[in-house]
């Protein structure tokens, strides 16, 4: 027996199947957390990033977040460089 469709219930198509794409969620993307940006950034940044984490930065983080959480990264390291440097070349002077 063949549902009419109307009012069959959430996520049911014309013939009284289930839309799986609706019921899992399929084509919705969920935006990536603070923590995975900066994890797959420090990641990316010393050459391990697995096949895994960068396809999921590929298909659902935004190219913005990752430049800024990257050139951000890169302005810390270089910071942190100098500051080493100069100390270890104060104290020795």
């Amino acid at each position: 027996m063949k549902n009419s469709g109307a009012g069959s219930g959430i996520g049911s198509g014309i013939d009284g199947e289930i839309n799986l794409s609706l019921a899992e969620g399929g084509d919705e993307k969920k935006p990536l957390s603070l923590l995975d940006i900066i994890g797959s950034t420090f990641a990316a940044a010393i050459g391990v990033q697995s096949k895994a984490n960068k396809k999921r930065d590929f298909s659902q983080g935004k190219p913005a977040q990752f430049i800024f959480a990257g050139l951000l990264f890169a302005t810390i390291f270089v910071v942190s460089v100098v500051a080493i440097v100069r100390a270890v070349l104060s104290s020795v002077t």
